[in-house]
């Protein structure tokens, strides 16, 4: 049954990951430069810029984001870079990158020399357009732009024939799955030759990785552990890995796993997976791997036991899968979820094994649910566009009806007979028309539902979601004894539910457009009441005049405000005493905009503290969200603290 597995493993990893270039000049991962990269891809520049002053030391990568923020093309090896750097982590909005290139970046002028990076910037593309995280065809235009460029070009320089090596690879991933073995393997051996010419060990890296994958086909298993045994040599000993270094690692896993006998040399790889931050949970499933061939005394066995601080394999799996929990992509989870599995049941435990099956299949849900929510938007456009097209046909009808009725009035009375049936016979044309549009409405109306019915589902799920990441920061928060972080888990949670909260009511709305925001404003006050102390002794009103029902683009970062200012109030304006008044108000301004105040009966804000100068993230986070709805954030001492907010609802946002 193992070695059975060998073929799935070598074609999945091939052609089924994306993949970023590794060593030591890639900026670490950390939360705020994948921030950063984040708001970059959105387009939110001045977010990006903000986020990126709080850094105290700039690196050289910091540089790079600083000069693609202001759209300083120097280079295009600062968009490689910024795209070697956003694809190494778990989760990235693929589509938004590809539109962010394709917006910001722009090809070389012609009559300039070769540029090698903009090729590579390309030959990423590609990579991750084929990988299945875009769609082939895509990938076919992107590498059609790449052979165009380099098609400019004559000669035989290093960095030309290097530009061909990469545009070539796209041509022997496709032979490689329509099953083009022959001419695929041939080629890929002369860019191995050339690439071995060329001294250069990133593209021989490339080259021969193209090399296995045509082995593999022709079952050459001792050529293909002997090639990838030397790639891994060389490409370990450059200061600057390739893309395919940590995925040849994985890959040569396989093999060995297949062959069996090579236990030791299977640990070093996957210590050397797990050491990298990026694949460390992608390790998880060598380890459980290796785990599956070893004897049972094994001293390979023990030292991963004693790696990861268990007795057994039972222990070794719930570990694991807890470590990796929300930290890998779809495939990867529910392949640590069915090897976990299959180890189980080796060890007689069927029970915990069903556990794991189950989780794999939830996981296949969950993904195809991703893809069913991106589906709906592009099915929402083809339903509206259907119903135009209809009733521009069906105007179409009545008028050419129309004309020949005008006419007809002015044909002699010899004609009339003939008018006359000509009008009936058009007649019968536009019912029979208006009734086929009216199948075809009532057909649209029917997919309405339909549609209805699946947003409800993905706003229930995107509630549920956001109510498991509230869960987990409570439990997180347990074993946090300092006040002070405690605060910060708990305003992080309460963040968390505010969205949640919108959400939850989109879900129960009949009309999925838009919530009651005075309702809306009732509860969350009801969920912060329960978080602070003092929120017993203090009254609260909620007050409305004019139109409060917003859409979700306006009521979450109105929702975020909500719950920052009532926060402050119960934290500041109560903390001292158990009593006072708490109200909230959304005016409505007209022509789409509008006010929201909240107010509190306590001793207002310290002399000379400057709310626009202030470092909190909170405040910092309400003046950025105001402005977000195009509007301000103003503050004024009147019996107490009056924050006022004043904002565009976003189906008004154009007339701004």
């Amino acid at each position: 049954m193992i070695r059975g597995l060998f073929l799935a493993i070598l074609v999945m990893f091939p052609y089924g990951k994306s993949f970023g270039q590794t060593g030591a000049d890639t900026p670490i991962q950390d939360s705020i430069r994948m921030s950063i990269e984040d708001q970059v891809i959105q387009g939110n520049y001045d977010s990006a810029t903000l986020i990126l002053n709080t850094r105290k030391e700039h690196s050289s990568y910091d540089q790079v984001l600083g000069r693609i923020i202001e759209n300083e093309q120097d280079s295009y090896a600062d968009y490689v870079r910024f795209y070697e750097s956003a694809t190494k982590r778990v989760r990235i909005d693929y589509r938004g990158l590809k539109d962010f290139l394709a917006t910001q970046v722009k090809p070389p002028a012609s009559g300039t020399d070769l540029d090698l990076d903009y090729v590579w910037l390309k030959w990423y593309e590609t990579e991750n357009a084929a990988n299945g995280l875009l769609d082939i065809d895509l990938a076919n235009k992107i590498n059609a732009q790449a052979k165009d460029y380099i098609a400019q070009f004559t000669g035989d320089s290093d960095d030309l024939q290097r530009a061909q090596l990469l545009a070539d690879m796209h041509q022997l991933r496709v032979w490689h799955i329509g099953g083009n073995i022959d001419a695929g393997y041939e080629l890929s051996r002369a860019n191995e030759k050339i690439s071995r010419s060329l001294q250069d060990t990133t593209m021989l890296a490339l080259t021969s990785f193209h090399v296995l994958n045509y082995l593999y086909r022709k079952r050459d298993l001792k050529g293909y552990i002997e090639l990838a045994e030397e790639i891994y040599t060389l490409d370990g000993a450059q200061t600057k890995r390739s893309p395919y270094y940590y995925i040849n690692i994985e890959n040569l896993l396989g093999a060995y796993s297949f062959m069996g006998g090579e236990d030791e040399k299977s640990l070093l790889l996957a210590n050397e997976l797990h050491e990298n931050l990026p694949t460390r949970y992608q390790s998880y499933f060598s380890y459980l791997e290796i785990l599956e061939t070893v004897e049972e005394r094994s001293g390979v066995k023990q030292e991963i036991f004693k790696k990861f601080g268990v007795s057994g394999i039972s222990e070794l799996v719930t570990k694991l899968n807890r470590n990796a929990e929300g930290k890998t992509d779809s495939e990867a989870g529910w392949r640590l979820a069915q090897r976990s599995a299959r180890l189980l049941v080796r060890e007689g435990e069927k029970e915990a094994a069903i556990d794991y099956i189950q989780k794999t299949v939830k996981t296949l849900q969950d993904a195809y649910s991703t893809d069913l929510s991106r589906a709906i938007a592009d099915y929402e456009t083809d339903l509206i566009n259907k119903e135009k097209e209809q009733e521009v046909a069906l105007e179409k009808e009545k008028t050419k009806t129309s004309i020949v009725i005008a006419g007809g009035t002015g044909l002699l009375l010899v004609l009339a007979i003939m008018g006359y049936l000509q009008k009936n016979k058009q007649n019968r044309e536009i019912s029979e028309k208006s009734e086929e549009v009216a199948r075809q409405r009532d057909e649209i109306s029917k997919q309405n539902e339909e549609k209805e019915l699946l947003l409800k589902e993905i706003h229930h799920r995107v509630k549920n979601n956001l109510q498991v990441i509230s869960s987990l920061l409570d439990l997180q928060s347990r074993g946090i004894e300092d006040e002070e972080a405690l605060a910060t888990f708990m305003e992080g949670q309460n963040r968390v539910k505010a969205m949640a909260l919108i959400h939850q009511k989109l879900y129960q709305n009949e009309n999925l457009a838009t919530i009651d925001f005075a309702e809306y404003a009732k509860n969350l006050m009801k969920e912060l009441s329960a978080v602070y102390p003092m929120a017993s002794g203090v009254k609260t009103s909620i007050n409305t005049s004019g139109n409060s029902q917003f859409d979700i683009d306006t009521a979450v970062p109105l929702g975020l405000i909500l719950n920052e200012l009532i926060s402050n109030a119960y934290k500041h304006a109560f903390n001292e005493q158990n009593s006072g008044v708490l109200r909230v108000s959304v005016e409505s301004l007209g022509e789409g905009k509008h006010q929201m105040t909240v107010s509190d009966t306590g001793s207002g804000l310290p002399d000379g503290f400057d709310f626009m100068k202030a470092k909190s993230l909170g405040l910092r986070l309400v003046r950025r969200l105001a402005k977000q709805l195009y509007g301000k954030l103003d503050y004024e001492f009147e019996e107490g603290s009056q924050w006022k907010v004043s904002f565009v609802d976003f189906r008004n946002s154009e007339k701004v």
